[in-house]
């Protein structure tokens, strides 16, 4: 950034480090910088729909996501994750699993979001198959760890992807 002030991305990246930290004010701080530079850079929309999410802003998350994908034709597999998680958050299960069972998706950590949307619409035996494949790319996974881990602000959204994780059978 200290090379060029007016570069979105540096920015952007910088927000999502912050985002990573738990620095949720602070990583909107650098995303609306980056978006007065450049309002329709896709990534740092999209960086913005997960900081809604953890905002417990799900609607929100939701339209920021649309719209990077809209201004992306051809994005990395992490946008729909992205989208599949708001899509989580905000309630829209059927609409998550749409999303998550999409081939750009892959082998990507989504697949535990696409188990709890499974178990969320009552289609137990799918999520708890989903979340067994997910157990394969992540042996280790504790949902318990994972809740101690993650910055939402109101913890009521963070215990709504618990709950979730916890009903496709995912480990506590």
């Amino acid at each position: 950034m200290s090379l060029d002030v007016n570069d979105p991305m540096g920015h952007s990246v910088l927000g999502f480090v912050r985002l990573c930290e738990g620095a949720l004010e602070e990583a909107e701080s650098a995303f609306q910088t980056a978006l007065r530079i450049n309002p329709n850079h896709a990534d740092t929309i999209m960086n913005m729909a997960d900081l809604r999410v953890r905002q417990g802003q799900p609607h929100d998350a939701v339209q920021f996501a649309e719209k990077a994908l809209r201004l992306n034709p051809y994005p990395p597999g992490r946008y729909y994750w992205d989208l599949g998680f708001a899509y989580y958050a905000a309630g829209s299960y059927a609409q998550a699993v749409t999303v998550l069972r999409m081939e750009e998706v892959g082998r990507l950590p989504a697949k535990r979001i696409l188990a709890a949307s499974l178990a969320q619409l009552g289609q137990l035996a799918e999520a708890h198959e989903e979340a067994r494949r997910f157990l394969e790319i992540s042996p280790g996974f504790l949902a318990s760890r994972w809740a101690a881990t993650q910055a939402f602000r109101r913890d009521e959204d963070r215990q709504h992807f618990l709950d979730g994780y916890v009903k496709a059978g995912l480990p506590l």
